[in-house]
């Protein structure tokens, strides 16, 4: 087992879909957590996969969470305030999603002192960036670049393949994308 003191600052763990990003973020919340740390967890609203008021990975490793749409407003609502103040550790799932990411989590941890821990991915579909999380990549502490197991040739994945015909950026779900490592998406997406 690690110091949680690894986890100090801001870490962040990114990768393509089906890379153990979450599994990773729940990992830390778990070891923080046994050190008597005060831990909070968010996830994205829309993201109910698996239900609500959880973060759940796709090995079934599970952690209570909020809920929630907009991180700002979180932070700054009266209700939340005291529990944020409380917590020595803000972890957020899905951070890919919440617009307000890069201004919140450098407002927690600069002017409030909080350690954050996040995921989420670095690209979209078509591999282009995924919101504003990549923009923390120069703040961050600890890094963690994840990469899964390509669906095709069992290479390392470093891309979500979408295997359903949209052209939103958003559409949550598992069962619409697949992992490919950098050759078989070039030969999937006529590249």
């Amino acid at each position: 087992m690690q110091s949680h003191n690894i986890y100090s600052g801001i870490t962040l763990i990114y990768g393509p879909m089906f890379s153990g990003k979450t599994t990773k973020l729940i990992e830390i919340y778990r070891e923080i957590q046994g050190t008597h740390k005060k831990c909070i967890a968010i996830n994205y609203e829309l993201d109910t996969r698996y239900g609500k008021n959880k973060i759940i990975s796709h090995d079934g490793l599970a952690i209570d969470c909020y809920s929630i749409k907009n991180l700002d407003d979180f932070i700054k609502n009266n209700a939340t305030k005291e529990l944020i103040a409380n917590a020595d550790y803000i972890f957020i799932n899905e951070a890919q999603f919440f617009d307000s990411l890069y201004t919140s989590v450098l407002y927690l941890n600069e002017t409030l002192g909080k350690n954050v821990v996040l995921c989420g991915l670095d690209l979209d579909y078509k591999r282009d960036k995924f919101g504003t999380m990549m923009e923390l990549l120069s703040k961050a502490t600890n890094v963690y670049k994840m990469t899964g197991k390509c669906a095709k040739c069992s290479g390392a994945s470093c891309y979500s393949h979408r295997s359903v015909n949209s052209h939103f950026q958003i559409l949550i779900g598992t069962a619409e994308y697949i992992p490919l490592c950098e050759t078989c998406y070039i030969k999937e997406n006529n590249i």
